[in-house]
């Protein structure tokens, strides 16, 4: 029964392949990126100092706060900071750090006006970088490009009406239009024109 039952998949999927050609590439395609629900922020920070085995020194500290995801090089912990004493984060149970670990609180946003300045912040030190940089810097730099870089000519050759309609039938009536925005069809249109 088994086979029966694979083999009439298998003559189903033949069949859908012989009438479209290209259903076996969106068969196999990757599936497409989920959109982000969620952003990790994580905050990373020294252990400064080792109170007892269940209280920590740190620099660099987040916002204090019950429940918050630290990971230590060891294992992950649900850990407090009191509003009292930020710099000092509370354990619920023992630990294993050391002076000088390095340690990172996993932050989870969920909001997303907070996504949008999450990632916002993250890359404004990268859209920024050259925010300051002195006009005579480029014209320094273009001046350059222009004297080390020569300018190439290049020749373009004249396209007759036979030559232009050859081209246009050889692209796949699938084929995406280009950067200029030209379908096949316009092309084609264009022909007698």
């Amino acid at each position: 029964m088994g086979k029966i039952i694979q083999k009439t998949r298998h003559q189903a999927i033949s069949e859908r392949y012989q009438e479209d050609v290209n259903a076996i590439f969106r068969d196999i395609q990757k599936p497409p990126e989920v959109p982000v629900e969620v952003l990790v922020a994580k905050h990373s920070c020294r252990v400064e100092k080792v109170i007892d085995p269940n209280q920590i020194e740190i620099n660099n500290p987040p916002e204090p706060g019950e429940n918050k995801l630290l990971h230590t090089p060891q294992s992950k912990h649900w850990v407090n900071i009191p509003s009292s004493s930020p710099n000092v984060v509370v354990f619920p149970d023992s630990h294993e750090l050391q002076t000088g670990d390095i340690i990172a609180f996993a932050d989870h946003i969920g909001d997303v006006n907070l996504i949008h300045e999450a990632f916002e912040t993250t890359w404004s030190k990268r859209w920024d970088k050259h925010k300051e940089v002195d006009a005579e810097h480029w014209e320094i730099l273009t001046g350059f490009i222009q004297l080390a870089v020569q300018p190439q000519q290049m020749s373009v050759p004249k396209i007759d009406l036979p030559t232009w309609k050859k081209i246009v039938q050889k692209k796949r009536h699938r084929a995406a239009s280009g950067l200029d925005g030209a379908s096949r069809l316009d092309l084609q249109l264009t022909i007698d024109e």
